[in-house]
């Protein structure tokens, strides 16, 4: 599995782009949001927040989101009162590779390779 969450949102399952059957730009938002926050369960009420700052959110409009979620993931999303992403170990998530990518450079910086860091 491989997530695009910088830029345009991009989603690969076994080498097909899911993004699609998301639910459009908020099931992405939703998807991003729960990918970011994946090592932990978040709340229903969190997560209604989080799509619809300005305004009450609809139960039955976030339960559709996520079950358009469930269905393109094939089973990634786990709880009901509370929600989480479990993504398959060698998942690769491009925020979270972009941040290990700034902690080698640090360390590289620190130990003075500049070359490294670079």
């Amino acid at each position: 599995m491989r997530i695009h969450l910088c830029g345009r949102v991009r989603v690969e399952v076994g080498g097909d782009h899911v993004e699609g059957a998301l639910g459009g730009r908020q099931g992405q938002l939703l998807f991003a949001y729960l990918v970011l926050n994946r090592f932990r369960e978040v709340p229903r009420t969190e997560v209604a927040a989080a799509l619809w700052p300005l305004e009450p959110s609809s139960n039955r409009a976030l339960t559709a989101y996520l079950s358009k979620l469930r269905r393109a993931l094939g089973g990634c999303v786990e709880g009901r009162s509370e929600v989480r992403v479990v993504l398959p170990v060698d998942a690769w998530v491009d925020v979270e590779a972009a941040e290990e990518a700034l902690y080698r450079a640090e360390g590289a910086l620190a130990s003075g390779d500049w070359g490294r860091a670079y």
